[in-house]
């Protein structure tokens, strides 16, 4: 009923343009937190052969050591499955304009704004792209197969949870539930970020790697943080360029800029990344693709802290508990995301 309520009372405050959005979304929605059979009782009623069995055991288990691990009663979230009709749970939508590589924000009263705006239905998500597109922006739609309420109400175990293999549903389950105890206001940026974080080092911790296959992980945690720092620096080289040109000069511009700045000189730069962590070469072709301004707005906002977190974490923390409890203790303070950048950025 809370849900209901709130959503009327959104409703009622937003602008024409957003009520029919809100309005629909809200109905999936709603029903995506009220839902679901007893995770328990679907394990029993799968046969041994089906795959599902064993990775609906497996998230009991990683919510289990994650509310251990961090000491954090978590209720009744994961504690049912709903079975979707579709292949994704929701689809984002990212847009850039053609004059800046800076995702646009969707703004909604109380809960603050995104560099994005989700849909459940990939067709609904493909006419808001085209509508963006029309208006002169470049757009795309992400598929994905998680989300969070943030702790506000019982999130469920959704089907799209097991396109994931054994670590990588792992990683989702305690990235996930990062998000339902510890977010930060206005911050989307900062909290995928230190989710990302924190679930890599669980991951790691959990399945007890041995000293080889960490140092294969860290190797390739490290390739990852150089290119998110090489694509950052062409992002802002970018930016840079297209501020002191007029509007009109801007599209074309930031056309022939991202093929000069990851056309073939970028190719380049990848393989050198990797033959010097002496990673395998398709590692770091995976980020060869064909960027457009949302994309790379897209990685701005999801990688673009992973050094400076992990950095102010070495420097400060002697494991990964003591980490957890400063984050929560700020965010309990009310500490928004921009001042907690500043502080793991050192600049405060």
């Amino acid at each position: 009923m809370r849900t209901i309520n709130l959503t009327i009372l959104i409703t009622l405050l937003t602008s024409c343009a957003k009520l029919s959005y809100i309005t629909t979304q809200s109905f999936e929605q709603i029903r995506l937190v009220t839902a679901g059979e007893n995770i328990q009782s679907v394990i029993e009623s799968l046969p041994e052969s089906n795959p599902n069995k064993q990775k609906l055991i497996q998230i009991k288990k990683y919510k289990k050591f994650f509310s251990h691990f961090f000491n954090e009663e978590l209720g009744g979230v994961y504690e049912k499955v709903i079975f979707l009709d579709r292949p994704s749970v929701s689809y984002l939508v990212v847009s850039s304009p053609w004059t800046e590589i800076k995702a646009i924000e969707e703004c909604f009263l109380f809960v603050g704004c995104f560099p994005y705006l989700g849909f459940f239905s990939e067709e609904k998500a493909s006419k808001y792209r085209e509508k963006m597109i029309k208006k002169g922006n470049s757009s795309h739609v992400r598929p994905v197969n998680a989300y969070s309420t943030l702790g506000h109400l019982n999130d469920r175990v959704l089907s799209s949870f097991f396109n994931y293999s054994e670590k990588g549903l792992a990683n989702l389950i305690f990235h996930e539930l990062v998000h339902s105890v510890l977010f930060f206001k206005d911050g989307v940026n900062l909290n995928e970020n230190l989710a990302s974080f924190l679930a890599d080092e669980l991951v790691s911790i959990y399945f007890s790697e041995s000293e080889d296959l960490q140092k294969v992980a860290n190797k390739r945690k490290q390739v990852n943080r150089e290119i998110g720092l090489l694509i950052t620096k062409h992002i802002s080289e970018i930016n840079k360029n297209l501020g002191v040109l007029p509007k009109y000069d801007k599209e074309k511009k930031m056309k022939d800029l991202i093929i000069q700045k990851f056309g073939p000189s970028f190719r380049v730069e990848l393989l050198e990344v990797c033959q010097r962590e002496k990673v395998g070469e398709d590692y770091c072709l995976r980020y060869k693709k064909e960027w457009t301004p949302s994309k790379l707005a897209a990685f701005g906002t999801y990688g673009n802290l992973q050094k400076d977190i992990e950095s102010y974490y070495h420097a400060n923390f002697d494991d990964i508990t003591e980490f957890y409890k400063f984050l929560k203790n700020k965010y309990r303070e009310g500490i928004e995301a921009t001042e907690m950048i500043k502080i793991i950025k050192n600049k405060r």
